[in-house]
């Protein structure tokens, strides 16, 4: 006798049965759960983002200076969009008061991959 195995015959003799792990969950409630917390984690993440959108609103950086800055939305590509509406926000800040907006000084970013348009403007509100 050959020292020799023959798979093909083992195989096909069926002594020779191929080795499987399935895993295999028979409990549908696990499942369940187990979709619930995906379900639960991707919610979480996705209000942490829109929460950490921006300042939302004016910030007084002193000097009679205000600041808005943060991140687009969904469909800002370029750091003119947002710091178009920022400088809008500025100006309406302004009107509450009475006063025209200064534009002082504005920076930007464009989006790209992985990351939204962002912007920060700095103005002041001067007497009419």
């Amino acid at each position: 006798m050959s020292s020799k195995f023959n798979y093909q015959e083992l195989h096909a003799n069926k002594l020779l049965k191929p080795k499987v792990n399935i895993l295999v969950n028979s409990d549908p409630n696990r499942a369940k759960t187990g979709l619930n917390i995906v379900a639960s984690v991707t919610l979480a993440i996705t209000l942490v983002g829109c929460a950490a959108k921006g300042t939302d609103g004016v910030v007084p950086i002193g000097n009679g200076n205000y600041m808005i800055g943060g991140i687009g939305g969904l469909t800002d590509y370029s750091a003119s969009a947002v710091k178009a509406r920022y400088f809008k926000q500025a100006a309406e800040f302004c009107a509450t008061k009475g006063q025209n907006m200064q534009p002082l000084n504005s920076a930007g970013v464009d989006s790209g991959p992985g990351t939204y348009a962002s912007a920060e403007i700095q103005f002041r509100c001067i007497p009419k």
